[in-house]
This record gives structure tokens, sequence and C-alpha cells, in this order.
């Protein structure tokens, strides 16, 4: 995921972040989104991640940073 990706996305955002595979037979809807039981719907053709998923992806990029090494 890139990073400054919002906590919600429209679908077509997410698209262009992460590309035409993140999508399952072309379609751009949020059933046929390959990571999609790590999001919850936040509105009409919007993603937001579930908790836990937004918790451990923020700490995993905090934890990348030189801070989050203690460096």
């Amino acid at each position: 995921m890139r990073p400054g990706l919002p906590r919600s996305s429209p679908l077509l955002e997410l698209h262009n972040a992460l590309g035409p595979q993140a999508f399952d037979g072309g379609r751009i809807t949020p059933e046929d989104f390959r990571p999609n039981p790590l999001f919850r719907p936040a509105g009409p053709q919007t993603l937001a991640f579930i908790h836990s998923a937004c918790q451990e992806l923020l700490a995993a990029r905090y934890l990348s940073t030189p801070n989050g090494r203690g460096s």
C-alpha cells in the first residue's frame, strides 16, 4: 500500500493506488476487491480499513521508520 493512503478510500482511488490486480474480473466493486476482508463499507463506493487491520498497518509503517526502530 502506498504511503499516505487515507483510512477510507473511494474504490477508484484504491484501484489507482493498488492497481487492477487488486480487483477480480476487471470490475471495481467492493465485492471484487481482493483484500475485502480487511475493509468495511464507509459510504457509497468507499471502503475503510477495519479497526485491527488499520492498527497493524499503521504500527508496521511506524516500525519501519528510524524513529520506530529506535535509531
